[in-house]
């Protein structure tokens, strides 16, 4: 075997079986590289394992704790819970019965024989499509005839025969 197959087994030195653990001592015997390795993986696994032991010991912990939660941002109410604190608001409550006895008070004067509803008031125009096709008509036959006025000249000159007929 070689350097590079012996580097695999020297990071999985521990899963290695007894005899494969062998084998890559006898290597590490006759090749400095990889016994430098070896050992630097060794030593790096040392001081996690130790990392791994240490706990930590806060003396004031109830004080240290208290500082990160005075730190933390204060939680805010949900959207729900306001909407639902409005909702349930005296003040929202009787401003909504106030509309809804305004609605009820147009609804029913909209509904008299002489209300001055807008709609009553309007005559219907019913030949509204009509005029505007006679109008784009007009307006066609005139832009034919005068090339050389102005579009606006033409606008005026249809709309003056419109309002005579």
């Amino acid at each position: 075997m070689s350097c590079p197959d012996y580097e695999k087994d020297i990071w999985l030195f521990d899963e290695l079986s007894l005899e494969g653990q062998q084998q890559l001592h006898t290597h590490l015997n006759s090749c400095t590289a990889c016994q430098k390795l070896f050992e630097e993986i060794q030593s790096t696994k040392g001081v996690i394992q130790r990392a791994k032991e240490l706990k930590p010991q806060l003396q004031h912990a109830a004080a240290f704790t208290n500082r990160v939660m005075d730190r933390l941002p204060a939680e805010r109410e949900s959207t729900s819970i306001i909407w639902q604190r409005v909702l349930e608001s005296s003040w929202f409550q009787n401003a909504m019965r106030l509309a809804s006895l305004v609605l009820i008070v147009f609804f029913i004067w909209e509904q008299r024989p002489t209300s001055y509803q807008i709609t009553k008031l309007m005559p219907r125009q019913n030949d509204v499509f009509l005029n505007s096709i006679a109008f784009i008509k007009k307006y066609n036959e005139n832009r034919k005839a005068n090339t050389n006025e102005s579009w606006y000249a033409r606008y005026l000159k249809v709309k003056q025969s419109t309002n005579h007929n």
